[in-house]
């Protein structure tokens, strides 16, 4: 088997991407059964501790939601739901107030793994070399826009996350027309202050 592994793409992302999708359909290559996309976001804007709880709150929230929105490869393993530790640090008293580098310390005693449908691990141990958060969910795509299609859904919610307004804090949600609802109205949210630049512009 085989990874396609970009480089981070900073312009012209689904020319740059369908370029080597293209390559490697051409060269025979094709999705495998237990395959997944991984789609690596900078975790710079999320270094705070609301940023960090909100984030976690959309993805317990809205996890079956976006597994079934986004396609996800039931035959793929290594995955699941955000670690139950790694959500109690997140919600714990006070956690919300503390400094970015003592919410860190916090959420770094939840031991966090990488194989999770949201991968945070990069984040809380703040690597230098790979300071990113890593949305896993979505099945192998040979063509680029699904992809892009994803990512922007993926920074949709990074946008939602690092606006200064708690989301709600909800058990999981059974897809349905009811978490989309809940989902759009969450996300909506981060839209506001854009349009409103966009019309003052």
């Amino acid at each position: 088997p085989c990874e396609l592994i970009t480089p981070p793409i900073d312009a012209d992302h689904l020319v740059a991407l369908e370029a080597r999708l293209s390559l490697a359909r051409s060269l025979g290559f094709f999705a495998p059964v237990e395959g997944a996309t991984h789609i690596h976001f900078d975790a710079a804007p999320l270094r705070s501790a609301r940023a960090v709880q909100n984030l976690v709150r959309l993805f317990v929230a809205f996890g079956p939601t976006l597994r079934a929105r986004l396609g996800v490869n039931p035959r793929c393993r290594r995955l699941g739901p955000l670690q139950p530790e790694l959500v109690s640090a997140a919600e714990s008293p006070g956690f919300v107030n503390l400094p970015w580098e003592e919410a860190r310390a916090r959420l770094l005693l939840a031991k966090p793994d990488k194989y999770r449908d949201l991968n945070l691990r990069n984040l809380i141990l703040a690597l230098p070399h790979k300071h990113t958060v890593e949305l896993r969910i979505l099945p192998v795509h040979l063509h680029a826009g699904p992809i892009m299609q994803a990512a922007a859904l993926g920074e949709a919610l990074l946008r939602r996350s690092i606006v200064e307004l708690p989301v709600e804090r909800r058990p999981p949600l059974r897809p349905g027309p009811e978490a989309d609802a809940a989902l759009s109205a969450e996300l909506e949210v981060a839209e506001r202050p854009r349009r409103g630049a966009d019309a003052g512009g």
